[in-house]
């Protein structure tokens, strides 16, 4: 069982976050990631809470439906066509998991902020608070976003597609060590590190019908954030597609990871970012994303450029927690 040291703040109470993916468990539970919070099955006096919530904003039952059946997706005739065929659970083989807290609440804010920075990222779809540690008791409070939960479902449907992620012990050991690099930097301050994650856990958040474009520019704005400084208009070569087309590669060099570009076929870095930054621009200047155009026919679709930024995006905020004076050097280059 993994322990780290956690911020008890004395304050009576409690609650849980409902955590929004599906998990193949593959460790023992409870996870006590510190004194103040736990990852866990409900009790069912949680679940009836859960219930109660997911039932006044959740019109077609997805919530319960999602947790409590087993699916699986059949391909129909048409390429991209389908439909999900769904047997229910018994209550001991539910997928409800919950991350617990006991106190305020802030530290668990903190561990889903780190959680997110590596994969499977973990996020929460609501939050109970009650009146006892660790999510028993009544209830006292409660948190919904709608923006998340309807893009959550969408997620959910391209779930039904693939292997359900695995919680096992490395993965709960890399969210620890997350956590940990988290708690090192401080949870007040002003660097590029805290503003990026700020602005990266916001990102799912967004309608909707604009998600996409807030989504690039905001993921482009954490990388030149973490990477660049405002480049020389007397400087061709100090532009900013040249600055992170050089420093992205360094910095996973350095962190002995490779990125990968098998998304884009045998198309080369220098190309894929290219045709990301033109991407980014269309957006910026109020253009029409085309994929089929010259600029962007690389990037294949909407999902497979933001899938790529992204996960490039979660990494560089990753290793900027470890390593952050390598990221304060190389924005003066």
């Amino acid at each position: 069982m993994t322990s780290l040291q956690g911020f008890t703040d004395g304050t009576r109470g409690g609650g849980f976050h409902l955590l929004d993916l599906a998990y193949d468990v593959r460790v023992q539970l409870p996870i006590e990631i510190s004194p103040t919070l736990r990852i866990e099955r409900p009790t069912d006096q949680q679940l009836e809470l859960i219930n109660d919530l997911a039932g006044r904003f959740d019109a077609y039952g997805e919530v319960q439906t999602y947790y409590t059946h087993d699916a699986r997706f059949e391909p129909g005739d048409v390429v991209g066509s389908g439909s999900i065929h769904r047997e229910p659970l018994p209550r001991e083989r539910y997928k409800f998991l919950l991350l617990t807290f006991d106190g305020t609440g802030n530290d668990a804010h903190f561990f889903l902020q780190a959680a997110l920075l590596v994969s499977p990222a973990l996020q929460a779809l609501f939050h109970i608070r009650t009146n006892k540690p660790f999510g028993r008791g009544e209830r006292t409070g409660w948190g919904w976003d709608d923006f998340r939960f309807n893009r959550v479902r969408m997620e959910w449907w391209e779930s039904y597609k693939h292997v359900p992620p695995v919680l096992d012990e490395s993965v709960v050991a890399s969210y620890s060590a997350a956590f940990l690099a988290r708690q090192s930097i401080g949870f007040s301050g002003d660097t590029a590190p805290h503003r990026a994650i700020h602005i990266f856990e916001l990102l799912p958040h967004m309608p909707g019908h604009v998600a996409s474009m807030f989504e690039v520019l905001g993921l482009f704005m954490i990388i030149e954030m973490l990477l660049t400084h405002q480049p020389d208009p007397k400087d061709p070569t100090d532009s900013l597609n040249r600055q992170v087309r050089n420093k992205v590669p360094f910095v996973f060099e350095r962190m002995g990871r490779q990125i990968d570009y098998s998304a884009f076929g045998d198309a080369k870095p220098k190309s894929v970012w290219a045709a990301l930054y033109a991407y980014r621009s269309a957006f910026a200047h109020g253009n029409k994303i085309d994929f089929k155009s010259p600029d962007l026919r690389l990037l294949k679709n909407e999902g497979i450029a933001n899938a790529f930024l992204s996960e490039v995006t979660r990494m560089l905020i990753r290793f900027s927690l470890d390593d952050p004076k390598l990221f304060e050097g190389l924005k003066e280059i």
